[in-house]
This record gives structure tokens, C-alpha cells and sequence, in this order.
């Protein structure tokens, strides 16, 4: 069976977004070539939930045939190829007049329950996100397995959100979700296939089925996942921390702060000292085991309120994931709590705090 590489390998990167090693024994991945279709497809059961993926191919003939790799080993063969297109074989795969050899692995895929027909469910749910704010969202959210709530980006009729709560990312909604107060949880691994897929520039159609199924939909790519209606009704009150308006506002470039960041932003256990005057912002890392003692500064564009000299400790990462690549953003902060920074960027808005939600 021939199969475009670009696209297979496209194929391979979507769908390994949604493995995870602690609870699918084998990552495979199976490319169904059945009834004038063809489809590689990826399955995983995890704490958060139940979640597939599929992804449509073109093929320049239809045999009837399914096949199954370890999709480490389909990966590291067709990044290695030059050659356009790759021959699929029960012996393994050819590519650049070679037969890589790769064992077919013989498991069985959880699949999608065979009630589940997307065609005959009623639908009660569906919106359009862009990819920035889904983005922006998903770089907020935890990792902490004991969290399981706060790993995924969640969804109101108001606001697109992601918090580890430390720190929160959100922008606010724009187009109307025919939900009712319903809110929708996507796990991390749900959003990632489908950023993955849907590239920068793309939007991504979030369904929802009275079966309790959520699709995602971008192009050739599928992806669904059972409703976690636990994290759903369990996810933090976040609005009580979104300030209605800051006592103390300044004005600064995004870019020139990032560019002192970057250096810091991947060092574990830093604090970055912010401290504010009239006209410059200053920022000071104090001499550690990791690093020397660093000082810099960045000029204050315009400022609200009578502010008193003052500075406030953060972490370097949350600040330079929640500032643009460049442009000028509004830095606050409320009167009472000068600990509690909101970066007011364009449509979105993020809060670095010191303390959980």
C-alpha cells in the first residue's frame, strides 16, 4: 500500500499526542485500509479519560488490509526517508529503494465503541476556537497527576481557561456556545493532537454528543474523548481572582522582557524581582548555585495611578509565557495585593500569583 510520507508522518505526530506510555503498554498505531478508505488511528485509556484519534489519508490504491506499528519505530523510519511517497508491507516498510524492517505489532487497539456513530447522536454542543487562544490556555495548565482537574483547558460560556494554579491564562469567548451554563473540559492530551494539526493560522470545531462523547475536529483530523464531567463541575472558582480593574498600571514592551527572560525561563527554582518606579522596570536575578547575580532594566511607556517604588518577586517562565513575542502589554496590579500581576495582552489576559487556587 502507498501512502504519501509527508502525510503519514503528519499522521504520526497528531496521534502521539494522545499516547501515554503509564497507561497504553504498547504506543501503536493502526492504519486501517478497508471499504475505499483509509485511516490511521491511535487509541489510549488515561486517568482523564477515554480518548481517540483518527486521521484520513490518501492512498494510491485500496487492498483491504490493516496494519499495526510501534509508532516509535514508523516515526524514526519516516523521518530518515527522502523518498515522497512509502510502501507499507506485511514485512515491514520501503522507502528509498530499502525495506525497513519493523515488526507488525499484534495487540488489540481499544477502539471506539461501535454504538458510537457520530452520524446518528444528537448534538448539543459545538463552537469554534481559534488556535492562539486555545494555545495561550493550554501553556497555563498542570502537569501534576494529582491535580487531574487542572490538566486539561476549560471552556464556560465566558472565557477559554488554563491554570496549574500558580498561574492563569485565559481570553475570553467570542463566539456564543449553545450550551446553557454547561461548561466543556478538554484534556491536555485532546488539545495538543489538535493544536498539533490544526497549525497557527487554524481553528479547531469543538462537538458535543448526548452520549457523552466530545469530537474535535480540524481538517482530516478526528479527535474524541469520553466527557469528564468530574473535572468539569471540579475545576476552581477562577473568577474570583480576575481582577475588575488595577489601582497600578504600567506599560512596557513585551519583546524587550522576553529577551531578558529567555536566558532564565528554563531554569528550575529561579525568582526573577520585579521592581517598578516612575520610569523604568527593573529586573533582578540574585546570585544562586546556577547562576551569577544578572540586572537589567526596560523603560516604562506610561503608567496609571500614583505608584509607590515598590517590587514584588515572580517566576521568570510564568512571565515570559504570559508576554507576546513583541508589542507593548499592560502589567497591573491590585492595590492590596501588589503580589498578584495581570498581563493584559490583546484579547487575552494572564494572572501570576503566588499561591494556589
Amino acid at each position: 500500500m502507498l501512502v504519501d510520507k509527508k502525510q503519514l508522518l503528519n499522521a504520526v505526530k497528531v496521534l502521539s499526542t494522545l499516547l501515554t506510555d503509564t497507561y497504553l503498554p504498547d504506543r501503536v498505531i493502526r492504519i486501517e485500509n478497508l471499504g475505499g478508505v483509509c485511516t490511521a488511528i491511535a487509541a489510549g485509556f488515561g486517568p482523564d479519560s477515554r480518548i481517540f484519534g483518527s486521521v484520513d489519508l490518501d492512498v494510491r490504491d485500496f487492498d483491504d488490509t490493516v496494519y499495526q506499528f510501534n509508532l516509535a519505530e514508523l516515526k524514526k523510519i519516516l523521518t530518515q526517508c527522502k523518498s515522497e511517497c512509502v510502501e507499507l508491507r506485511d514485512t515491514g516498510i520501503s522507502c528509498d529503494s530499502s525495506t525497513y524492517r519493523t515488526t507488525q505489532v499484534d495487540v488489540v487497539l481499544p477502539t471506539i465503541p461501535e454504538t458510537v456513530s457520530f452520524e446518528e447522536e444528537t448534538q448539543d454542543l459545538s463552537f469554534t476556537v481559534p488556535w492562539g487562544a486555545l494555545n495561550y490556555a493550554r501553556v497555563a495548565t498542570s502537569t501534576d497527576p494529582s491535580r487531574q482537574n487542572l490538566n486539561g483547558v476549560f471552556i464556560d460560556t465566558t472565557n477559554i481557561v488554563g491554570t496549574d494554579g500558580h498561574r492563569l491564562h485565559l481570553t475570553p469567548q467570542v463566539m456564543e456556545i449553545p450550551q446553557g451554563d454547561r461548561p466543556v473540559w478538554l484534556a491536555n492530551r485532546f488539545v495538543n493532537s489538535l493544536l498539533v494539526a490544526a497549525g497557527r493560522a487554524g481553528e479547531i470545531t469543538i462537538e458535543g454528543y448526548n452520549s457523552g462523547w466530545l469530537r474535535g475536529r480540524c481538517g482530516a483530523v478526528h479527535v474524541c474523548m469520553s466527557r469528564n464531567t468530574t473535572a468539569e463541575n471540579g475545576y476552581p472558582p477562577y473568577k474570583r481572582i480576575i481582577p475588575s480593574t488595577s489601582a497600578y498600571r504600567f506599560t512596557v514592551d513585551a519583546g524587550e522582557i522576553r529577551d531578558i527572560l529567555q536566558p532564565f525561563k528554563a531554569t528550575i527554582g529561579l525568582t526573577v524581582k520585579l521592581e517598578f518606579s516612575e520610569s523604568t522596570l527593573g529586573i533582578h536575578f540574585t546570585e544562586t548555585a546556577k547562576i551569577p547575580e544578572f540586572k537589567s532594566q526596560v523603560q516604562i511607556f506610561g503608567q496609571q495611578g500614583e505608584v509607590p517604588r515598590f517590587f514584588v518577586g515572580v517566576n521568570p517562565r510564568y512571565l515570559y509565557e504570559a508576554l507576546p513575542k513583541s508589542g507593548l502589554v499592560g502589567i497591573g496590579f491590585g492595590k492590596d495585593n501588589l503580589s498578584q500581576i495581570s498581563v493584559e495582552n490583546g484579547c487575552h489576559m494572564a494572572i501570576v500569583m503566588p499561591f494556589r487556587l
